[in-house]
């Protein structure tokens, strides 16, 4: 959907983290519905089979330091962009040429978050890899770019910007080391 939604913007790059999953995947992104936009190089594959279990600020990391675009940011599986989403991002982007944070809002990131590629390498370091588990690594990149300064550019309550599967919370973390959420927060909060 994400793919259709945006696909007049030209210089977008879907890059799908694999991050030893346990389902079809692969057998997807390559199937028929996807494999075209592979092709073109619009969708980036990028696969790893060493951990055991999942981590959201090491897929996270994969992802961006395999992307190669100015501008860098996260959606979860469970997330949509929105029609023209990219477009919108650029525009922002247009208004702060440096030290902007893309994200819905302070509090609420629902998995969607953005920094110029060269600063989040340079500047922020990437996620914090010592937050296992859920939740945090968002907030800590946050927190962590407002702290040097960063400008926060939200889109708010842009119309289907913030569209969302509700994904139930034993399925978001059944690949998980500590599959209890609530206490993987309250970990990642120590």
């Amino acid at each position: 959907i994400s793919l259709e939604q945006n696909k007049d913007y030209p210089n977008m790059e879907f890059v799908i983290v694999d991050y030893n999953s346990k389902d079809d995947l692969q057998q997807y992104i390559l199937g028929p519905e996807i494999k075209p936009y592979v092709e073109s190089g619009r969708v980036k594959l990028i696969s790893t089979k060493t951990p055991q279990f999942y981590s959201m600020s090491k897929s996270r990391n994969l992802g961006f330091k395999n992307s190669s675009g100015e501008i860098v940011l996260n959606s979860d599986a469970d997330n949509y962009l929105g029609l023209n989403f990219a477009d919108y991002i650029n525009k922002m982007a247009c208004l702060q040429r440096q030290k902007a944070v893309f994200c819905k809002s302070k509090r609420l990131f629902h998995g969607k978050i953005g920094f110029y590629r060269s600063e989040w390498e340079n500047l922020l370091q990437g996620y914090d890899e010592k937050i296992e588990n859920y939740g945090g690594e968002d907030q800590d990149l946050l927190y962590r770019a407002m702290a040097l300064g960063f400008k926060l550019m939200w889109w708010g309550g842009q119309e289907n910007f913030n569209e969302r599967i509700k994904t139930p919370r034993n399925l978001i973390t059944q690949n998980f080391q500590e599959k209890s959420w609530k206490t993987s927060e309250h970990l990642n909060k120590q």
